[in-house]
């Protein structure tokens, strides 16, 4: 549930239990509202730690002379760009922004079982 929807939650389950003095039938209105305004309360709640979290998570840190591989696709034909072969170490992800390991080009393309390619438009 988003910010959006959880603050409209909050809204209706408001005006159901403060602005109605209505009943019909069987049905509470005032204990509608207050469980649409929890449920509203709690989504608030997870979605607004889900995006903190999210935005806490992710860091962009880059030096001089980093060079970004991506992952390989299976099936598919692997290339390696020549202009790599120009640095002694690159660095290659190993799932996570805090777990990259170095490697020597040479060796990036032995792993990968890529050939070297022009990748210049």
């Amino acid at each position: 549930m988003g910010i959006g929807a959880s603050i409209f939650m909050l809204a209706v389950g408001a005006i159901l239990t403060f602005a109605f003095n209505i009943r019909v039938g069987w049905l509470d209105l005032d204990a509608v509202g207050w469980i649409l305004m929890a449920a509203g309360a709690v989504g608030l709640i997870v979605t607004l730690v889900m995006f903190g979290r999210r935005r806490t998570v992710v860091t962009n840190t880059t030096t001089p002379g980093t060079t970004v591989v991506p992952p390989t696709v299976p099936g598919q034909q692997q290339v390696v760009d020549e202009d790599i072969r120009r640095f002694a170490t690159v660095w290659a992800a190993g799932g996570t922004p805090y777990s990259v390991f170095p490697l020597k080009p040479d060796e990036l393309r032995r792993i990968t079982g890529a050939e070297w390619s022009d990748v210049k438009a």
